[in-house]
């Protein structure tokens, strides 16, 4: 699997390895999900959506919850605040339901900047 330009592998832990390397290694995989400021927000999550399955072919099943705060804390500062609001208050929280409200936070900041683009003034002078 190639993120990034980066390629890496994992394989699935057979009981025989040393399990804090393997263990490592997966950690590794999720450290370098971690999005850049600037990266478009749809491929990240398919990015993670990728490395989500990428490990449960391992037999790396993680709960909903931990995925979605996994995916939580993967984001660039700028989102910080779509992120702290949809956690507030919060027994639980959903991947499905954190992306589908960041991706229409995203889709709602780019159609307010080409808005504000599109309809501005032009003056010219003699």
């Amino acid at each position: 699997m190639a993120m990034s330009g980066v390629k890496f592998e994992v394989v699935k832990f057979d009981e025989t390895g040393n399990f804090e390397l393997w263990q490592m290694r997966v950690k590794d995989l999720l450290y370098r999900l971690k999005m850049h400021e600037g990266s478009d927000l749809a491929q990240h999550v398919n990015v993670f959506n990728q490395i989500i399955t990428y490990l449960a072919r391992l037999d790396v099943n993680i709960e909903d919850e931990d995925r979605a705060m996994i995916l939580l804390c993967s984001f660039a500062f700028s989102y910080e605040h779509p992120v702290t609001t949809l956690t507030y208050g919060k027994e639980m929280i959903k991947v499905d339901e954190i992306t589908a409200a960041l991706l229409a936070h995203n889709h709602r900041k780019q159609n307010a900047w080409e808005t504000s683009h599109g309809d501005s003034l032009y003056v010219k002078g003699n």
